[in-house]
């Protein structure tokens, strides 16, 4: 399952200091809550990026980082952009 939506402007990509406040504010605590959650750590996990230009690329890099600080094992697809609608709204 593919969720998400392009961000059309590369300034609408959120800075790493607000990804983190928003969405990774206490690594150690996402470390504890994957823990418990019954998976066998390290899962992996696919992230399709579309390549609208090399700030979505490293968007998607410093995103597979902070995941694999957390325990997770996520590797990076790179998507035509027409793949990458294909994939997140539909043929």
């Amino acid at each position: 399952m593919v969720w998400g939506l392009p961000a059309l402007q590369p300034e609408w990509l959120l800075s790493r200091e607000e990804l983190r406040a928003r969405y990774f504010a206490d690594p150690a605590q996402a470390r504890k809550l994957l823990a418990t959650s019954g998976f066998q750590l390290p899962f992996d996990l696919e992230l399709a990026v579309g390549d609208f230009g090399p700030a979505y690329l490293a968007s998607a890099e410093r995103l597979a980082g902070d995941l694999r600080s957390v325990g997770l094992n996520p590797s990076i697809r790179r998507l035509t952009p027409a793949q990458f609608q294909d994939r997140v709204l539909g043929p």
